[in-house]
């Protein structure tokens, strides 16, 4: 195999590691490929009329010299960090918080050292359409913590509004369980208690409101009505003769402080 064969393998294979990873993120999706299951080298750093058929050596430049191929060894760079982030696409991701904390601190880092190289060259090499490519498909992968918390507010807004439901006649009240399940989950990750219990404290916060406003809806208790809509507050006024109904049935096994 001639030099020339072998750098277009690599850039071609290359090519297809991040058209993966970019599909698995579009997707949902875990990626198809691993990077335990291949030894390719990645391509060289050089330009593309220094070599040819007749080439036998080829002498790359040092990393942190812009060539025609630096656009694609920049991408190459994040790629591993970025195949870890779809890899959380799986149906039971096996990772800790601390380090998704980790990834997002090494694809920040990944951005930076994009942006220092891309910009460190002249547009004869690097043009402005190709630096605002790699800043996209790689900050696409990033989630900082405003996305985090535009996520936690539209959660508590569905939350809320489930709770809207039930107080105007919805029966079902699982919708506005497993939000709020949901919910106490991501917190308890966040600061570090047991999501089992912060799970099964949520539930029991959920239907003990929502048992109520079922008796009301019944007839055996007067309808409240909420003061605070998201802390679902309510204040009930008992009927002399109300349904005999225990919840804390369904939460044995969990050890409440």
């Amino acid at each position: 195999m001639t030099v020339l064969q072998a750098e277009v393998r690599r850039r071609l294979w290359t090519t297809i590691l991040e058209s993966t990873v970019q599909s698995s993120l579009d997707a949902e999706m875990p990626p198809t490929i691993h990077f335990d299951k291949f030894d390719t080298e990645p391509p060289s750093n050089s330009n593309d009329d220094e070599i040819a058929d007749s080439t036998t050596v080829l002498q790359p430049y040092s990393k942190d010299e812009c060539t025609m191929t630096s656009v694609q060894l920049i991408l190459l760079r994040s790629l591993r960090t970025r195949h870890r982030i779809v890899l959380l696409n799986g149906i039971t991701p096996d990772i800790a918080y601390a380090e998704v904390l980790a990834l997002s601190s090494d694809l920040t880092k990944g951005l930076g050292s994009c942006s220092a190289l891309a910009y460190s060259g002249n547009d004869s090499v690097i043009n402005s359409f190709q630096r605002n490519m790699l800043d996209y498909l790689i900050r696409r992968f990033h989630r900082d913590s405003e996305y985090r918390s535009m996520l936690k507010k539209a959660l508590e807004k569905m939350i809320a509004t489930s709770a809207q439901r039930i107080q105007h006649g919805e029966s079902n009240v699982k919708n506005h369980m497993f939000l709020s399940m949901i919910a106490a989950d991501a917190g308890a990750i966040e600061t570090g208690d047991s999501p089992d219990l912060k799970i099964a404290q949520s539930a029991r916060s959920s239907l003990q409101p929502c048992h109520d406003l079922l008796r009301a809806q019944s007839g055996t208790a007067s309808v409240p009505w909420y003061d605070h809509m998201e802390t679902f507050e309510l204040r009930m006024v008992h009927a002399d003769h109300a349904l005999e109904f225990d919840i804390g049935i369904f939460l044995q096994d969990i050890d409440f402080p």
